[in-house]
């Protein structure tokens, strides 16, 4: 039966049988604003561990069609959006497998996309998203740098989170890779309550998208501290002969902050991180693919073996704030080496390594 004679036959079935309000969702798209995005990730998070009907097992799955499903009659604070919309499986419950349908649909649009509303702020009166201050200037071509980003300040806390998306945005001429490094609230003085946080595989040509949550409706905070480290890689050949130095920007766009009330964002303040470049003929270090790596298992626990294309001379390893947290020197270079673990605290690490060629770099996660 098409999708169109069986949707007409449900609504005679209603007519006919039950009062009951049928909608239709594309697995992914929570808000049903017509695009999955990293907002549908956070509004999972919010309705996790909510249960109501599950859809019937034919319109059951994430797979990129309309779907049927029968309102639970609970909806996202401030909204008349359906907690059903947040069941992406439609297997009756919200875990953490409905995340699944946000990374399988992400950026796949239906219908009309209504642009979500997003946050905006006064300097000095909303809490702010920036980045570390300390980040200084100047960086050579092909250099790895870390910078913290926060939100709020002690001064002008954030008063109502359950969670946050943005995107980061650079310039491919003279960025080479960016990524983000989440940081857990029992770490950043969020209210000792751990964050969750999300990037999607997909990244745009000048963009990554995260989205940073709580879990479940009871978990509202307020504070602020630091929630996560955008790690960035400059390009190793941005300068020519006559060019001494060049600046870019990387920016915080599309920021959404959602508190107790999702009819609308809450108020907050951009930022910009400011990064010269300056000419570096002296550095043997060239940046290779990461895919000359494999790194496993990973998420790790007290080990982890790295195998790599060309011999392996030298590890490190930096916490999201960009500190050396692990440093071996490898006696007789090898493809394939393990090391131990057991003293690092659980979170998210860059793990970079070298070889006569230059480095790789992965992200790992230690549990």
């Amino acid at each position: 039966m098409s999708k169109l004679a069986k949707s007409f036959f449900l609504l005679v079935c209603l007519n006919i049988f039950a009062p009951t309000a049928w909608s239709q969702v594309w697995p992914g798209d929570v808000n049903n604003n017509g695009e999955v995005n990293a907002l549908d990730w956070v509004m999972v998070h919010n309705a996790l561990g909510l249960f109501g009907p599950p859809r019937e097992v034919v319109e059951q799955g994430i797979s990129w069609e309309e779907k049927i499903l029968e309102p639970w009659g609970i909806t996202f604070p401030g909204t008349t959006i359906d907690m059903a919309f947040a069941d992406c499986n439609g297997d009756g419950v919200v875990n953490f497998e409905d995340t699944h349908g946000i990374h399988e649909n992400y950026l796949q649009t239906h219908g009309l996309v209504i642009n979500d509303q997003v946050s905006s702020g006064e300097a000095e009166v909303d809490p702010p998203l920036f980045f570390d201050e300390n980040t200084f200037n100047p960086f050579p071509e092909g250099f790895t740098l870390f910078s913290a980003l926060y939100l709020g300040t002690e001064e002008i806390p954030v008063s109502s989170f359950n969670g946050i998306s943005f995107d980061i945005v650079f310039n491919p001429d003279y960025v080479l890779a960016i990524d983000f490094l989440g940081s857990s609230g029992q770490s950043s003085g969020w209210d000792n309550f751990f964050l969750e946080f999300f990037q999607p595989n997909f990244i745009e040509d000048n963009r990554i998208s995260v989205a940073i949550s709580t879990f479940g409706q009871e978990t509202i905070i307020n504070g602020s501290g630091m929630i996560g480290s955008v790690f960035i890689v400059i390009e190793d050949d941005v300068l020519g002969m006559e060019i001494q130095e060049v600046e870019t920007l990387v920016s915080i766009e599309n920021v959404i902050l959602t508190g107790d009330d999702f009819s609308s964002p809450s108020p907050v303040v951009n930022d910009s991180l400011s990064i010269t470049i300056v000419s570096n003929p002296l550095s043997n270090d060239d940046i290779l693919p990461s895919s000359n790596l494999e790194v496993f298992p990973n998420p790790i626990n007290d080990w982890v073996q790295i195998k790599s294309i060309v011999n392996i001379e030298r590890v490190e390893m930096y916490n999201t704030i960009g500190q050396m947290v692990y440093q071996k020197k490898i006696e007789q270079p090898t493809l394939n080496t393990t090391i131990d673990l057991p003293h690092i605290d659980k979170g998210t690490y860059l793990l970079k390594v070298f070889s006569e060629k230059g480095f790789s770099t992965k992200k790992i996660v230690i549990h």
